[in-house]
């Protein structure tokens, strides 16, 4: 008998509330959910300040990152965390490598691509693309290169300053 007056209540309740203690009722059982997005392609740092500027900061969103293991995380409602989720699947997609053999002149291979890997890694630091791979081939003396085709025509200019006569 309890369990039937408990429903009763309920009921009485529900139908006596007015319309915005629904409402209330309902943004309380769509409160605010954490949720992670562990990257892949782009940094999280950028991710994140990306998912700000596309979905507003305010009571109803926090979004922070992670820098070292590279995840976004978002406080958000579902509806604002799905909004998220499908941002940062257009973002986080890898750009097309491609692979380029480069047969130097005059310089050493070996020493010639550590210096190339230096400076497309300080010059990644300031842009999203990080995947550029440089190998050496000391029998061929040349340059293999995999990077995205802007990378890879930066890294073909470098490479003529690069391959010079030693003095």
């Amino acid at each position: 008998m309890k369990g039937c007056s408990l429903i009763a209540v309920s009921l009485v309740t529900l139908a006596t509330t007015p319309v915005t203690g629904i409402a209330r009722d309902r943004a309380q059982q769509e409160q605010a959910r954490l949720a992670s997005f562990p990257l892949k392609r782009i940094q999280a740092v950028l991710a994140a300040k990306k998912l700000r500027a596309l979905l507003g900061l305010g009571n109803d969103v926090a979004i922070s990152s992670d820098e070292r293991t590279n995840i976004v995380f978002i406080r958000a409602r579902p509806d604002k965390i799905q909004q998220a989720r499908k941002i940062l699947a257009r973002f986080d997609v890898g750009v097309p490598n491609y692979l380029t053999i480069i047969p130097l002149k005059h310089a050493s291979a070996a020493s010639t691509a550590s210096k190339l890997k230096v400076i497309l890694t300080l010059e990644a630091i300031f842009s999203d693309d990080r995947d550029a791979r440089v190998t050496a081939d000391d029998r061929g003396n040349t340059i293999i290169i995999s990077a995205s085709e802007e990378t890879m025509q930066h890294a073909s200019e470098i490479l003529r300053w690069l391959d010079v006569k030693d003095k």
